[in-house]
């Protein structure tokens, strides 16, 4: 009988997630939020070590960016966050092998137990099953009278669960002390403010990415790349909190003012300027991370995504190492795995993912002290080199 899986979050871990296992698992996805609230943000890199993986459970990469296949084997992938949040869920729940996952809305999980299998809701029904995963949290668990042997929970950054798993409120997130502008740009609109298209944004010069910083001290930088085969180009604008009268929040929907975005970035090129007068649909995002865990795993119990690894945009691996959290957990498909099999199969996940995910979240703390190319490229050959699971496992 096939291993029945709870999804809680259906974020990019969670539906990534969804759609590996609902090959030969029965599969139900738990999100607390409704189905516009979890496609917001704006861009969204899937660097080469990502496309391998998704490309491989059909991921349609029609918007791929640039070529890097000579060197790390696939392409890397910048588009919108919705379509990549739109091109998971149908992998997830529409188009895929094996039995279509159940995808439950405004259902909220307040509280698991890693030992019993027990996860409760907020309207108070409780579940027991075999395994806990987690975006931010991997729950596997045993269901009675339903049999569900694993759960995943993708809650979020801020998630409590992830307390009930590593056994302290110690590694809560904390702010970086930078903020970060996103909004998009369409190409109609930059043609209009300038007249014609910057090579960073011109898909025949060949440019992908763009990182403009002043050399004054301040930390200040506009991180352009594409998305929608260069229809429109992301923005992002990250500086340090006290440019802010008031704080931002930690979350991806937050609203932000251009107004803020022009004065806090005035001394910028001008033609930035007269780009950000058509921005649409301004966020602004206070960076959050955490210190790497002790661990992922407790009992059948699982971490992944952020709240496994949290950390800042600037390596472009957050969504990556989600994705890899992912397909590590096609272990639990192997031949003859039963539930009792699973605490052993979580701890192998565990002896890969953890040393990897957050050697990149230590990496990208490294980046964030001074934003340019430099740094930002300097541990791309670390990022994007993975094999998957399986291999990593063969080279341990």
């Amino acid at each position: 009988m096939p291993l029945k899986i709870i999804i809680v979050g259906a974020g990019i871990a969670g539906l990534a997630s969804a759609a590996m296992l609902r090959a030969g698992a029965d599969v139900t996805i738990l999100e607390s939020g409704d189905a516009n609230h979890v496609a917001g943000g704006q861009g969204l890199g899937f660097g080469p070590n990502a496309v391998k993986i998704v490309e491989k459970i059909g991921y349609d990469s029609q918007r791929r960016m640039t070529d890097t296949q000579s060197t790390w084997g696939a392409d890397w992938l910048m588009q919108l966050r919705a379509d990549a949040r739109d091109e998971l869920h149908r992998l997830a729940v529409q188009d895929g092998p094996g039995r279509t996952p159940v995808l439950r809305y405004k259902t909220k999980v307040t509280a698991i137990d890693p030992d019993t299998g027990v996860v409760t809701l907020q309207n108070g029904e409780t579940i027991q099953g075999d395994v806990i995963i987690g975006e931010s949290v991997l729950l596997s668990f045993f269901l009675s009278p339903s049999r569900v042997d694993t759960s995943i929970v993708a809650a979020g950054i801020h998630t409590k669960i992830k307390e009930n798993i590593v056994g302290s409120s110690e590694y809560a997130t904390t702010p970086t002390g930078q903020s970060i502008f996103r909004f998009l740009v369409s190409s109609e609109n930059a043609r209009k403010a300038s007249g014609h298209l910057p090579d960073w944004w011109n898909p025949e010069a060949g440019d992908y990415l763009s990182i403009t910083r002043l050399d004054d001290g301040t930390n200040r930088a506009i991180i352009t790349y594409p998305g929608c085969d260069f229809q429109y180009v992301n923005f992002s604008c990250a500086f340090p909190n006290e440019y802010l009268s008031q704080r931002a929040t930690e979350s991806w929907f937050a609203n932000g003012d251009i107004n803020d975005v022009l004065d806090i970035f005035k001394d910028f090129p001008t033609s930035y300027r007269e780009f950000m007068k058509y921005a649409e649909e301004v966020k602004v995002w206070e960076l959050q991370d955490h210190d790497p865990l002790p661990n992922y795993v407790s009992g059948r119990a699982v971490l992944i995504g952020d709240a496994a690894h949290a950390m800042a945009p600037f390596q472009g691996q957050g969504a990556g190492q989600a994705i890899e959290d992912a397909e590590g957990l096609r272990l639990l498909l192997e031949p003859g795995v039963t539930p009792s099999d699973v605490p052993r199969i979580l701890q192998q996940w565990e002896s890969v993912r953890r040393p990897r995910a957050s050697q990149v979240q230590l990496n990208t703390r490294v980046a964030s002290e001074k934003l340019d190319e430099v740094n930002s490229f300097q541990n791309m050959n670390y990022n994007w080199t993975y094999n998957g699971i399986k291999e990593e496992l063969k080279e341990a």
